[in-house]
């Protein structure tokens, strides 16, 4: 928590400055991630494949796990069929992970415009 608010601070402080959003990102991610049980959420996900909850938290384990193009593959191919709320979920989620992976990064290029294909 004391590394989340360090984050914030700076971000409050200078808005530009990308390597405190990036690890704000990445201290939440954390946060999020440490609250699971891998085998268990990913067990649950595997029988509840509508949940969007457990959708979120499986692609948490794999962005945190080194698994980017996992976690992209899983929202992108839930998005499709949600109503906007949950769309716009998965989507900020998505841009938050494009973010900690880097921008410039292969696979963040192809679920970047996969994601706006999907948008338009």
């Amino acid at each position: 928590q004391l590394a989340a608010s360090l984050y914030e601070k700076a971000i409050k402080e200078a808005p530009a400055d990308d390597d405190a959003k990036i690890g704000l990102l990445q201290v939440q991610l954390l946060q999020r991630v440490q609250q699971l049980e891998p085998d268990a959420v990913r067990e649950e996900a595997a029988r509840l494949p509508e949940s969007i909850s457990l959708a979120l938290d499986v692609a948490d384990l794999d962005v945190a796990g080194g698994n980017p193009e996992d976690a992209f593959a899983r929202l992108l191919a839930v998005f499709s069929g949600l109503k906007e709320e949950d769309r716009e979920t998965i989507r900020e989620r998505l841009i938050a992970y494009f973010t900690i992976v880097g921008h410039a990064a292969p696979e963040v290029k192809k679920a970047r415009s996969q994601l706006a294909s999907l948008m338009f």
